[in-house]
């Protein structure tokens, strides 16, 4: 019962301390204390160490003996990489549909933009940048390729931090990054496949391939 008692708290400090560093409540660069967040989630020490393991295995932080754990940033290599991935997935998932397929991914797309615009007015930039995650998660979902949809999912949370970091989302930011997702989902809509890749390849590149302070997406 006690190892599996111990195995529980570990899984719940994980939880914990993943979805605050993926939702930006921990910034990048910050040092965790083993103490400290054994305090706060009424825990000891032994199950917050093994949840720190587990995240500098997945890359979330960085673990120095006697000073804790450092969260980790993503550098402008990973972010490199990370636009590659996305733009292989997303082109993957829609090159290939059928019309009728098609025709619903337009409908869905034009439904998200539409929250993305409400979100905008309403100044709920946490919601903008939950929708925008959806925008292009839904080209990848289109194709009905499980293993790309959940490679997708598992580089989510990496894009999730970027987009939670950083301060250039703003209104007129936002704006032309709505008017990029409508004229993505105009060209799915038309079947304009050249003009979908040239626009999608030019849509992450300004939010992910620009200056490392001005990344939106």
């Amino acid at each position: 019962m006690a190892a599996k008692d111990g195995s529980s708290a570990s899984a719940r400090a994980y939880q914990h301390l993943r979805d605050r560093i993926v939702s930006g409540s921990i910034a990048s660069g910050e040092m965790l204390s083993e103490n400290d967040i054994a305090q706060s989630l009424e825990m000891s020490r032994t199950p917050v160490r093994l949840a720190l393991v587990q995240l500098q295995h997945e890359g979330w932080v960085r673990i120095y003996p006697k000073r804790g754990a450092l969260v980790r940033g993503l550098s402008d290599d990973d972010v490199r990489q990370l636009l590659q991935a996305r733009l292989v997935l997303e082109t993957g998932g829609v090159l290939d549909l059928s019309q009728q397929d098609r025709t619903e991914l337009g409908v869905t797309l034009k439904q998200i933009v539409d929250e993305e615009a409400a979100a905008v007015d309403a100044g709920d930039w946490a919601r903008f940048a939950t929708l925008s995650l959806q925008f292009h998660r839904a080209f990848v979902a289109a194709g009905g390729n499980t293993y790309l949809t959940d490679f997708y999912d598992q580089i989510r949370d990496r894009q999730a931090v970027l987009l939670n970091q950083s301060q250039s989302v703003n209104e007129p930011r936002a704006a032309e990054l709505i008017d990029e997702h409508r004229s993505l989902a105009a060209a799915v809509e038309r079947d304009d496949r050249q003009a979908l890749l040239e626009r999608l390849r030019m849509h992450l590149d300004d939010a992910y391939g620009g200056d490392s302070e001005h990344r939106s997406a």
